[in-house]
């Protein structure tokens, strides 16, 4: 998974969303393992954005 995120980041083109979410049922039964993905993801996210590649907003940001 993680690996097919970076791929579909490095694919963004400018103004272009990727939408990211999380309900904590969809962890399942190796809730760790998950949750380390999720890091992974999230660092993936914190890296573009230091480099100006990448905006986080909330779903609220988009719509106002």
């Amino acid at each position: 998974h993680v690996q097919r995120i970076k791929g579909e980041l490095a694919a963004l083109a400018p103004r272009d969303i990727f939408h990211i979410w999380l309900h904590p049922h969809n962890l399942g039964q190796d809730s760790a393992l998950r949750l380390q993905r999720m890091a992974q993801v999230v660092e993936l996210i914190a890296e573009r954005q230091a480099r100006n590649q990448l905006a986080s907003c909330t779903m609220g940001d988009l719509v106002h």
